[in-house]
């Protein structure tokens, strides 16, 4: 089979070159953004990171409150309740002094602090 071109005219000026716009090609498109407000944006998008900043609240609060709100004292030994299980009165249980671990974990953060801001 013989097939036929066909004459296309294509215009000169197709073929030359546009003139550039400096100003607009040196314009920054996105707004400026502040070193905390960029590294705040990347933590949001990171799931795993905002996952342990979420974790790291808690604890945080737990450490605050735990005190506050633990019906049981942590200074006082009770033999009676030595090695418990978990329990309704006691969540996590008691330790060998019949402590309370679950107000242990609360307290333990603030033992820490304290006797660091002691040692300066």
């Amino acid at each position: 089979m013989v097939t036929r071109q066909q004459n296309v005219q294509a215009p000169d000026e197709w073929f030359k070159p546009k003139g550039r716009d400096v100003e607009k090609a040196e314009s920054v498109v996105r707004p400026s953004l502040s070193y905390w407000k960029d590294a705040w944006r990347r933590l949001r998008k990171n799931k795993l990171a905002m996952g342990g900043l979420v974790f790291l609240f808690i604890l945080t609060m737990f450490a605050i409150f735990a005190p506050i709100l633990s019906p049981h004292n942590i200074e006082t030994t009770q033999y009676a309740n030595q090695n418990q299980p978990p329990s309704s009165t006691h969540w996590f249980g008691t330790d060998d002094k019949g402590w309370d671990v679950f107000t242990e974990l609360g307290m333990e953060p603030g033992y820490h602090y304290s006797s660091v801001s002691q040692r300066h």
